[in-house]
C-alpha cells in the first residue's frame, strides 16, 4: 500500500461490511494500515459508518414489531379450508353460466322462428291480394265480353224488380192492350216504347169498372234472362271458396300438404268436372300449387276446363322442376313448384285433408 494515496468508496464500504474487495485477509490488513497512516481516510470511514448506523435505525423502526410466525400445521389447515370453499363455489358458478347460455340460445332460436313466420305471413298476404286482383280482372273481362242483348237486360233488370205503383182504374185496359205491342217491338226500342205507352196513358185515359189483369209475361222474361246468364259467367272463371265448400263441390276430401300456410282455395266448373286449385307457401318467395280433379271425369265435361287445370284422363307424367301428378283418394292431384321432381314427389306423398 506504499503507492496508495487514498481509499475509494468501494474499499471503504467493503471494509465496513467486513468483506474486502479482493476477499483476502491481506487486503483487509492493507486497508487498516492505510487508515492508521491517513487521517483523511479515517474521517471518511467514520462518516460512512455514521450513515450506515442511521440507516439501520430507520429501517428498524419501519418494520413490524412483535410478529411471530404461525406453526406449519396451522398453515396447512388454513390452505385446506380455502381449497374446500373454492370447490363449493365453482360448480355453482359453472351451472349459472350454463343456464344463462342455454337461455340466450333458446330466446334467439324462438326469435328467429317468429321473424320467419312474419315474413311468410306477409308474403302470403301479398300473394292473396294479387290473386284477388287477378280474379277481379278476369270477372271484369268476362262481363265486358258478354253479348250486347244480355248487358241491356242486366242493366234493365233492377228497374224491373222494383215495386211499381198500381195504375189508376181507368188505365188498366190501356196497359193490357199495350203489352202485346211491346213484345213485338225490338229490345233496342224498348225504352222508347215504354215512354210512348206512358204518354198515351196520360193523354187518353179510359175509365172501366173491371178489366182482366195485365199479362206479366214480358216482365218475367226480362227478369229471367240476366239470371240465366249468371251461372254461365260463374262457370268460366275460378271462384275462391272456403275449404269446406271446395270439398262439397268436389264430393270428396280436399288435398293439402300439412304444416304449410295456405293462400286460399278456388274452384272451377260444376258437377263431375269440378276442379280445385290450392296454393300453399313453401318459404319466402316460393309456393306450391295443387290442382285436384276426379280421375274418372267425363271427357266432354272436362273439355271446358282451362289449360291451367290438369286433365284427369291423360297419362301420369312428371316434368322435372315444374309439375308432378299423383293419385290420391280417387282424385288426380298435380303439384306445381320451382323444385326438383324428387322433392316435389316427396311433398305430394304427404297429402292429407286440411
Amino acid at each position: 500500500m506504499k503507492d496508495m494515496t487514498h481509499l475509494d468508496e468501494g474499499q471503504l464500504h467493503g471494509y465496513l461490511d467486513g468483506q474486502p474487495q479482493d476477499g483476502s485477509t491481506a487486503g483487509r490488513q492493507d486497508v487498516e494500515r492505510h487508515l492508521a497512516e491517513c487521517a483523511a481516510c479515517r474521517a471518511r470511514l467514520e462518516e460512512e459508518r455514521g450513515v450506515r448506523d442511521r440507516a439501520r435505525a430507520i429501517l428498524g423502526t419501519a418494520g413490524p414489531t412483535g410478529l411471530t410466525a404461525p406453526p406449519f400445521e396451522a398453515v396447512l389447515e388454513r390452505a385446506a379450508q380455502r381449497q374446500a370453499s373454492r370447490s363449493r363455489v365453482r360448480p355453482t358458478v359453472a351451472l349459472a353460466w350454463a343456464a344463462s347460455l342455454a337461455l340466450a340460445l333458446t330466446v334467439g332460436w324462438y326469435a328467429r322462428s317468429l321473424l320467419q313466420t312474419e315474413a311468410w305471413v306477409g308474403g302470403a298476404g301479398e300473394a292473396a291480394r294479387a290473386a284477388g286482383a287477378a280474379q277481379g280482372e278476369m270477372r271484369a273481362d268476362a262481363i265486358q265480353a258478354a253479348p250486347p242483348a244480355r248487358r241491356q237486360l242486366a242493366q234493365g233488370a233492377p228497374a224491373r224488380d222494383e215495386p211499381t205503383q198500381p195504375p189508376p182504374e181507368g188505365t188498366r185496359e190501356v196497359a193490357s192492350t199495350a203489352a202485346p205491342a211491346v213484345q213485338e217491338r225490338p229490345l233496342a226500342n224498348l225504352a222508347a216504347a215504354e215512354a210512348k205507352v206512358e204518354q198515351d196513358t196520360r193523354l187518353a185515359p179510359v175509365r172501366v169498372t173491371e178489366a182482366p189483369a195485365p199479362s206479366a209475361v214480358p216482365q218475367i222474361l226480362l227478369r229471367r234472362q240476366p239470371r240465366a246468364a249468371a251461372p254461365e259467367l260463374a262457370e268460366d272463371v275460378w271462384v275462391t271458396v272456403p275449404p269446406a265448400e271446395a270439398e262439397r263441390r268436389l264430393g270428396g276430401p280436399l288435398a293439402t300438404i300439412p304444416g304449410l300456410p295456405s293462400l286460399g282455395t278456388s274452384v272451377f266448373g260444376t258437377g263431375l268436372s269440378t276442379v280445385t286449385r290450392t296454393i300453399q307457401v313453401l318459404g319466402p318467395g316460393l309456393t306450391i300449387e295443387l290442382v285436384q280433379e276426379r280421375t274418372a271425369a267425363p271427357m266432354r265435361e272436362r273439355a271446358a276446363v282451362p289449360a291451367a287445370a290438369p286433365q284427369a284422363g291423360r297419362a301420369l307424367r312428371d316434368e322435372p322442376g315444374l309439375s308432378v301428378t299423383v293419385q290420391w283418394e280417387g282424385f288426380s292431384v298435380t303439384g306445381r313448384a320451382l323444385l326438383p321432381a324428387d322433392s316435389l314427389r316427396k311433398l305430394l306423398s304427404r297429402l292429407s285433408r286440411p
